[in-house]
This record gives C-alpha cells, sequence and structure tokens, in this order.
C-alpha cells in the first residue's frame, strides 16, 4: 500500500493498525522522492538474549555480560566523560568493531573518565562508572541507563532483541523499545524538511533528496536524537531502514528497529543540548577550519552551458555590484551544452571522462580569469561521470561499481580510487576550489560485500574528494552534496535537493537547515526559492513563471533566505530562466543588491561561528530551544531561529501577510532596524513590508556587540581592516563578544558601566596592522569619547560614530559618555 502524501506517513496514529504488528512507513529503494509504502513489523520476531548471565570483564571502561552457551553478549562501556555505550549480538563470543569505526567514519577512542565496574544485585546486574549507572534485569531483559541520578532511558518489553533470520547485507535484525515521558520532545534525525519536534513521527533512515513531494524527504538521515530530558541517543547504524518510531504508534514509547548490521547505542548525556551536539560531534568529526567564501552567495544553474556565458555571469554581477563568491559548473562542464537536454530526452548524461567537454569552452583558462575576479569556484560530479567506453573498460579491470543505472567510484578500494583520482587531480592542479557531490543519496547496492551503500556513499566519496584537495595543497574542503550518513560532517555542505518553488514550501528550507544543524552539519546550503517550478500541475508554463519570480517566492524566500543559510545559493533545473538579479522584475533588483549587501555586512559574525563550528560542532543555525531550553515555549518553534545566540530572525513564510506574529524568548531584544528594544518571554508582533529589508523581522539579543564589515563585491581571506562595532547593552549596562577572526586570531571585547553616565569599552587589535573600529550603539544613542588608556586616534562623526584608529598588536580601554 502506498501513502498518497508522505507527510501523511509521520503523524501519530495511536495504536498500531494491525492487532500484534506495527505498520511502518518506508521509502522504496528508488532514485527520485517516491511516495512512501506500508511494511509490517511483527515485534514477536524478536526475542531477547538468552540467560543465564555471566560477568566477563574487559577493561577499566567496559564490562560485558556474556549468555551461557555462546548466546550471546551485552557490552557496557563509558566513552569518554559523557557517553555511555551499550552493545550486543546474538550467538557470538566476541563483538567486532563497528562498520562506521572500520571505515573510520566516527572515533569511540577515548580516554576512560572513570573506572566501570558491574557488579551482581538482587534484581540482576549493576554497572557504574563516572556519572553514569546501568542496570540489567535478567528476568525481563530490559535495561535502565541514568546519569547524576536521572534516568535517561528506561527499556520496555525485552530491551535489545534479534530476530532470528539474519540481517540484509549482514549483522543481526533487531528491535529496542523505551519510555517515552508524557511531556518530551524530540529533536534531530538530520537533514530533513520536517519540523523540529519529531515527537509523534517516525523516521526511515533512507538518503533521498527533497523534491516535488511533501513529506519526511531529505539526503542526510542521521540515526541520533536529542530529548529535552537532557540526553541523546546514537542508534551506531548505518544501514539503510534503520527505522525510529518516535511515539507515532504508542503515545508512551519510542522504538528503534534495524534490518540488519549492529546493535550500538551510545547514550550522551547532557542536560544542555549544545552539550549533546558537542559530545556528538567529537564521535563522527567536526567541519575543517572553513574558508570565508562559503559564506558569501553562491550562484548555480543549468542553464549555465558554456564557459563564455559563465563568465559573461560572473561579469555582470560585477558591474552590476552584487556581491558574490562561488561560482558552481553543473554538468556541461565535462558534457558539453546538451549535457541536460541530452539527459531529458535520453535518460543519459553525456560524459568526457572528467575532462573539459571541447564543446564548452576552455576550462582552465575559465578559472584563471574567474580566480582573477575574486571568485571561487565547484564543478559537478554525480553517478555517472564516464564514457561508455572508459566504464566498459574500468569494469573489466574491476575499477567501477555499478548498480542499476549508476556507476560508481570503487570505494574503499585501493585501485578503484586511485583510478577516481588520476581522472579528477588534474582539475583540481588547474584551480578547481570545491567540488559538487550530486547523487550521492542515491547509489544503493553495497559498498563491499557486507556493507550496504545507501547511507555510506556520500561520506566515504566526499572524504575521498577532501583529503584529495588537501594532498593538493588546498587543505580539507567541504564538498556540496545531497546525501549522506554518518560520518558525512567532517566533509559534506548538505543541500536537501530538487525544492519546488513557491513561498508554500519555504518552510522547509528553514526546517533543513535546522535540523542538519543538530546532527553536526553547520554550514549547510539551499536552492534559494526553489530549483524547479511549482509543483502545481495545472499551471501553464506561464503561471509558474510568474509564481517563481513573483514577490512571494523572491522577496520573501530568496532574498530573506540569503540573511541566514549558511552558504546561501541560487539553482534551477533550466526550465525557465536562472534566478540571476536582471531576470528578476525592475521592482525587485535593488532589493536583491539590498539584502546580499546585509548579509555580507553580517560575515564576521557568521565567520566567527563557522570557526566556532569546526572546533565545537555547534551549528550556525539554531533553533530557539538550543540557546533557550529552559523555556518550553521554545520547543515545538520550527520557522523562527537563531543564528549563534545573539540574532534571531522570524522568516516569513505564509503569502499576502503584512505582519509576524513570533515568539520573542525570555530576554530583553532590540529591533536590527529600528533599535528599539522590546522585552521577550512572550508573543510580539512587527511589520514586515514585502518592499524592504525589514520585511524580515530580526532582533538582536541584549548584552551583543554585534561585528559588520563595509560592502564588499567578494569575501577576502585576510582580516578586515575595519569593522563597525554595534553595541546592544543588557539592563546592567553591559555588553561583549569573543571573535574568531582567523584560526590563531581572536578578540575580545566588552562594554561595562562605570559610574552614572560613563562606560568603559575594552577593544583589542591581535592582527599585524593598524586596523580601525567604528563603535555605535544599537538603540541610536549619541555618546562621545572621554579619555584612553593607552594611545589611539579617536574622532567621533555627526551621528555619533566613535571612530578609533589603534596600532597592531594593541588593547585600548576607551571609555565613553553617553549624551
Amino acid at each position: 500500500m502506498t501513502i498518497a502524501d508522505s507527510s501523511d506517513s509521520t503523524v501519530n496514529t495511536g495504536n498500531p493498525s494491525v492487532a500484534g504488528q506495527i505498520t511502518m512507513h518506508i521509502h522504496p529503494d528508488s532514485l527520485m522522492d517516491e511516495y512512501y509504502q506500508e511494511r509490517m513489523l511483527c515485534p514477536d520476531e524478536f526475542v531477547p538474549l538468552p540467560g543465564p548471565w555471566e560477568i566477563d570483564p574487559v577493561n577499566d571502561a567496559t564490562a560485558r555480560l556474556r549468555a551461557a552457551g555462546g548466546g550471546g553478549i551485552l557490552e557496557v562501556s563509558l566513552v569518554g566523560a559523557d557517553i555511555l555505550r551499550l552493545r550486543g549480538a546474538p550467538g557470538v563470543q566476541e563483538l567486532p568493531l563497528s562498520t562506521t569505526e572500520s571505515l573510520g567514519l566516527i572515533d569511540t577512542r577515548r580516554p576512560a573518565a572513570a573506572r566501570l565496574e558491574m557488579t551482581r544485585t538482587d534484581n540482576g546486574f549493576s554497572a557504574k562508572g563516572g556519572r553514569f549507572d546501568f542496570e540489567f534485569n535478567p528476568a525481563s531483559s530490559d535495561f535502565r541507563i541514568a546519569a547524576d541520578g536521572q534516568t535517561l532511558l528506561r527499556s520496555l518489553d525485552g530491551g535489545a532483541r534479534f530476530a532470528e533470520d539474519p540481517g540484509e547485507y549482514g549483522g543481526h535484525r533487531s528491535l529496542m523499545s523505551c519510555c517515552l515521558a508524557a511531556d518530551e520532545k524530540i529533536w534531530g534525525f538530520g537533514g530533513r524538511v520536517r519540523p523540529v519536534n519529531r515527537r509523534g513521527h517516525a523516521i526511515d533512515m533512507f538518503s533521498m533528496k527533497v523534491g516535488q513531494k511533501f513529506g519526511d524527504y531529505g539526503g542526510f538521515p542521521m540515526p541520533f536524537f536529542i530529548s529535552s530530558q537532557g540526553y541523546g541517543v546514537f542508534f551506531n547504524n548505518p544501514w539503510p531502514h534503520v527505522y525510529f518510531d518516535m511515539g507515532k504508534t504508542w503515545n508512551d514509547r519510542w522504538f528503534v528497529t534495524a534490518p540488519g548490521g549492529e546493535f550500538d547505542l551510545l547514550v550522551i548525556r547532557g542536560p544542555a543540548v549544545r552539550d549533546i551536539v558537542r559530545t556528538f560531534t567529537e564521535l563522527t568529526g567536526r567541519i575543517p577550519m572553513p574558508q570565508k567564501s562559503l559564506f558569501g552567495f553562491w550562484v548555480s544553474s543549468l542553464s549555465f552551458e558554456t564557459s563564455e556565458q559563465l563568465l559573461g555571469v560572473a561579469q555582470r554581477l560585477r558591474s552590476e555590484n552584487y556581491p558574490c563568491d562561488d561560482l558552481v559548473m553543473d554538468g556541461p562542464w565535462r558534457g558539453g551544452p546538451e549535457f541536460i537536454r541530452n539527459y531529458q530526452r535520453f535518460g543519459e548524461y553525456m560524459n568526457n571522462d572528467l575532462e573539459w567537454h571541447p564543446d564548452f569552452g576552455d576550462g582552465p583558462a575559465m578559472l584563471e580569469a574567474l580566480h582573477a575576479m575574486g571568485y571561487k569556484v565547484a564543478l559537478h560530479l554525480n553517478s555517472r561521470i564516464f564514457k561508455k567506453a572508459t566504464v566498459a573498460r574500468a569494469f573489466a579491470e574491476g575499477l567501477l561499481r555499478q548498480h542499476d543505472d549508476e556507476v560508481v567510484v570503487k570505494l574503499e578500494d585501493r585501485a578503484g580510487e586511485k583510478f577516481f583520482l588520476e581522472h579528477i587531480v588534474p582539475r583540481i592542479k588547474e584551480g578547481v576550489d570545491f567540488w559538487w557531490t550530486d547523487h550521492t543519496d542515491r547509489v544503493s547496492g553495497e559498498i563491499k560485500p557486507g556493507v550496504p551503500s545507501r547511507n555510506l556513499f556520500g561520506p566515504l566519496w566526499n572524504r575521498l574528494l577532501s583529503n584529495a584537495m588537501a594532498d593538493q595543497g588546498k587543505g580539507e574542503r567541504l564538498s556540496l552534496s545531497r546525501g549522506g550518513g554518518i560520518g558525512s560532517q567532517i566533509s559534506a555542505l548538505p543541500w536537501p535537493g530538487d525544492t519546488a518553488a513557491g513561498i508554500d514550501r519555504f518552510a522547509e528550507d528553514i526546517w533543513f537547515c535546522l535540523n542538519a544543524g543538530l546532527s553536526g552539519f553547520p554550514v549547510t546550503s539551499i536552492d534559494l526559492a526553489g530549483f524547479t517550478p511549482p509543483s502545481m500541475n495545472d499551471l501553464t508554463p506561464e503561471q509558474r513563471e510568474a509564481i517563481t519570480f513573483g514577490k512571494q517566492n523572491l522577496h520573501r524566500r530568496l532574498f530573506q533566505s540569503i540573511m541566514f543559510v549558511p552558504s546561501p545559493r541560487i539553482h534551477d533545473s533550466g526550465v525557465g530562466r536562472p534566478r540571476l538579479p536582471w531576470h528578476c522584475p525592475a521592482e525587485s533588483r535593488d532589493l536583491y543588491r539590498d539584502f546580499l549587501r546585509e548579509r555580507y555586512k553580517l560575515t564576521p559574525y557568521f565567520h566567527a561561528l563557522g570557526i566556532l563550528a569546526s572546533r565545537t560542532g555547534e551549528p550556525i543555525v539554531r533553533p530557539l530551544f538550543y540557546t533557550f531550553q529552559d523555556d518550553p515555549a521554545t520547543h515545538d518553534i520550527s520557522d523562527v531561529l537563531l543564528i549563534g545566540d545573539c540574532i534571531l530572525m522570524a522568516p516569513i513564510v505564509e503569502a499576502d501577510v503584512d505582519k509576524r506574529r513570533f515568539y520573542l524568548p525570555n530576554d530583553l531584544w532590540y529591533d536590527y532596524w529600528t533599535g528599539e528594544s522590546v522585552t521577550g518571554g512572550r508573543e510580539i508582533e512587527r511589520p514586515c513590508p514585502i518592499d524592504k529589508l525589514s520585511g524580515l523581522p530580526i532582533m538582536v539579543r541584549a548584552g551583543t556587540i554585534l561585528p559588520l564589515q563595509d560592502p564588499t563585491p567578494f569575501l577576502n581571506q585576510a582580516v578586515p581592516e575595519r569593522l563597525r562595532l554595534v553595541v546592544y547593552p543588557d539592563t546592567a549596562g553591559c555588553a561583549s563578544l569573543r571573535l574568531d577572526e582567523a584560526e590563531d586570531i581572536r578578540h575580545d571585547f566588552s562594554l561595562r558601566p562605570h559610574g552614572d553616565r560613563e562606560s568603559e569599552i575594552m577593544l583589542q587589535n591581535k592582527t599585524g596592522r593598524p586596523r580601525c573600529y567604528q563603535i555605535v550603539f544599537g538603540d541610536g544613542r549619541e555618546v562621545r569619547a572621554a579619555d584612553t588608556a593607552t594611545s589611539g586616534d579617536i574622532c567621533v562623526s555627526p551621528q555619533g560614530v566613535i571612530h578609533l584608529s589603534m596600532p597592531a598588536m594593541s588593547d585600548v580601554c576607551l571609555r565613553i559618555t553617553h549624551v
């Protein structure tokens, strides 16, 4: 049975639809987004490991319960100070290294924070180590995991259970159920286009791009969630169709079932969401130190067919003063101008073995010219990149892998990877800055015997490319990518796929960024305002064009996304015109430019968050509960977001409105556009004129010093020579900023009151050259400089802006008077 609308497949139903069985909703193994299909799960097929049990010590951090007669193993271990790991398998004497560990996609090696000791108790067995407690009842096979005296997980129906028949691809079919508290919220599960609270939903861990259909899609499924009760769960199993039911079938419990692979449960102690994210990303790895250009404007289109055409776009963006950093070239670079038309007619991609197609033009000369204009360039790759003759020869030599029509790199095979790199490295040497790995969500089959490909192809391919870039002296680079599972965090810049145009799909863009960020993907991208025309089939081409270039899709969805998507990118299917500024109605072009300039002013703030993400795994775009976890009113909000902890944005996701009502967390805030102070802890209403920058409500948290840079056509990697510091004092008159501007350059700025009408502001210049700071108060108050404790040239403009020129490697304490 198919589900008419896949979004219906995730809504809470309260009870199993068939007595003794559970109805699951599984995505078919297909290339494109399809409707979910029903599949029945029979819990009675799964049984606990048989006893009796004996304690089998392993080491200081690991304790094992071994079933008599070779019935199986349950193993408990401490991973660092904040993770308790539970592994199990039937009929084994030893537990092998997990699939993700053997592939180098996660790293659980941590010094033991404490000794883990397992003992017998009246009720079974108990293990204590550090801040964790584990209890196992052999009579029921259920377990309890607690930290700091608080129960995190309590299993039901027999704890870890296994089916007798073998798992798909290998391993074991498994099932586990646990209690859900009545008010518990669930967040996470990777880059998916669903609201942030997944309580009452079911999630199929299957990599599948977003397309025309509404529902739970997205190429970055992650078997990891965070509970509002202060813990996280990582089920370390990359198998496609690992399936979570988070209170959909039963309101008071969640369960996870796997079609194969390992039973490997890692419970992460919080209680803060940010601490759980940090701990989780210690396992998966984090993004490399980001280039500043990642946070600039990206431009791509399937209608770009030649080098001459792309150079023309680049030159026009510069001449008409539209900031832009990254140009992304789709398949025509290697398939020629007929690349997409050939696919539309025959279902085949034209290829030239990763050489520049002769009809595309002079690729190396194009790269040189674009670099001279300040652009970075990414080239497109997908699951069909070689000529037919090359494929036939490579197959005969065992150098490529095929599944259905997809012909891909033979990953985890030295000869296969070498074959691919021989074709790709010449392009890197010519100057390619990034790669765009399309189709990483849709390659099924096996990476190698016993290792399924669907959720693993993306992280392994992107890692190979990142390492190739590093080997050529370019440093580790993220690849713009459509799919990947566990371990993708270190090398993927996710985007959801072929989203449809229209204001009705705008909320999905926000959900994707928020959900991906919670799962260790701090830098994400979106096809701004959609990739394909609107999905309504009854529209004429003219009507679809009117929607695509209408104010709701442009002024609301595209322009406002520029302000919060970490790597904002326009892209389109080649049907109709690209969403370049000059293709927009004349009345929209200035606003397009204004939003780009406003975003570029915020680059120091975004870049600092990117540096923080490389060190901690924390997201750039955050749901409100990330910072205001103690406020239950934030736990269900999916259409208001934070950039870091200090900037709140409330995008307009509905058509034909001129006001936006939204919840403002409990604190003092300032309107970014007007400077008005507003008290939170309540819903507020702000005007949102569709033709103005202020059409996107933005609030700045009191106590913030916001760093802004001057307008620029592109982002220079160097630290800017001039910085504007906008001060938003809290109720005590204080504000602060810790600003990372490079891997080894950190500045601390602070404001504190000094008497009744004066304040002191501390500034630093840790760069090797003089620097100018402009200091202004966000609420518009007038100030003047009183004196300084160290040297520095100071002047105050008629508008009340303090200008301070500081010598290299200096600190200044500036006293200011509030007029």
